[in-house]
């Protein structure tokens, strides 16, 4: 499970500010089963089943299927995504990652779309089992996306802060 408020130069899942989003301008929404949010923040998580392939000591490959809904006011979209990352580690406790984010995602119709994400972080360990990484991050989510035909674009970003919790069965 991972939390992650973030900050965007505009909507999230269309690069649209809230005064640009079709169909907001004028319309008082009525009150709605949701979680409130500045314009420009958004409140999302990931569930999924994680897949870790640690290749050495240093380097780690990471996948897995994963659900995200994002909830904007008041707005609710979601996404699967399938993630495809290399983790370095640079010492025993710091990290940087490289992730590429394949994702099919809902916004008014369904779409594909492929983003990346940079992270740096530090990972908190009992022994030699990692408990929780925290990390700091850059991600954009839709540089290419079939929603307004092929696209390739950087104008929807996000600067942001992650955890990631570890359960061992």
């Amino acid at each position: 499970l991972m939390i992650s408020p973030g900050l965007s130069n505009g909507d999230q899942m269309t690069g649209c500010s809230s005064a640009e989003r079709p169909g907001s301008a004028g319309k008082s929404q009525p009150p709605a089963s949701h979680i409130p949010t500045a314009d420009t923040l958004k409140f999302a998580f990931k569930a999924g089943v994680p897949l870790d392939l640690h290749v050495n000591p240093q380097l780690r490959i990471e996948s897995g299927v994963f659900f995200a809904p994002v909830f904007t006011d008041p707005e609710l979209s979601w996404g699967i995504e399938i993630p495809i990352a290399a983790a370095y580690n640079i010492n025993d406790p710091l990290y940087i990652q490289l992730e590429l984010l394949p994702a099919i995602k809902s916004l008014g119709k369904v779409y594909f779309s492929m983003g990346y994400t940079l992270r740096a972080g530090y990972t908190i360990a009992k022994g030699s089992e990692p408990m929780l990484d925290i990390d700091a991050f850059f991600r954009v989510d839709d540089f290419v996306q079939t929603l307004a035909g092929d696209a390739v674009g950087f104008k929807n970003f996000v600067i942001g802060f992650g955890a990631k919790f570890y359960l061992f069965l």
